[in-house]
């Protein structure tokens, strides 16, 4: 599978999918991005609700380790809100890391930060994984802004916590 890095800029939040990138990679010219995968624990109560019960539109600089997102493959930049979901309910997403320590607006900070934090919480090299992982930063203008890590799989939903999964 040949992996793709694209790393899309935005006035509030930067989205970056970071398949397997390398130094050469270049994201598309369009600037799309596409996103999956899972865990469970209900979603931030600084959040406003969505039109489906069981997800609740929140500000990425709340996120929290081990929260499922809804529908990542989806998210454009700039991201304001993601569909935060308990782990129980269909997502693709699942946050495995977020800091506000260190270069957190700097990609290359945020590839390492977010390699490593894959590779913990999923139980497996990123590289060897068929998972794949997305950042998303803040942006210059965010003052109290969080690095967030998010592991997906574009190949189907999870409805339990990818942590362990060592897939």
């Amino acid at each position: 599978m040949v992996r793709k890095c694209l790393v899309l800029a935005c006035a509030l939040v930067a989205l970056v999918v970071l398949p397997g990138c390398t130094p050469d990679d270049a994201g598309p010219a369009d600037g799309t991005a596409s996103v999956t995968q899972t865990q469970d624990e209900s979603p931030s109560a600084s959040a406003t609700p969505t039109g489906d019960p069981n997800l609740v539109s929140t500000d990425p600089n709340t996120l929290v380790v081990s929260q499922c997102i809804h529908d990542v493959v989806f998210l454009k930049a700039p991201v304001t809100t993601v569909d935060a979901a308990a782990c129980s309910y269909p997502h693709d997403g699942e946050v495995v890391g977020a800091t506000q320590e260190g270069s957190i607006r700097d990609s290359e900070f945020a590839k390492t930060f977010c390699t490593a934090a894959f590779n913990s919480y999923i139980g497996i090299d990123f590289n060897a994984s068929a998972l794949d992982l997305m950042f998303i930063k803040p942006g210059a203008d965010v003052s109290n802004g969080q690095l967030v890590c998010l592991a997906y799989d574009s190949r189907a939903n999870w409805t339990t916590s990818m942590q362990g999964a060592a897939e």
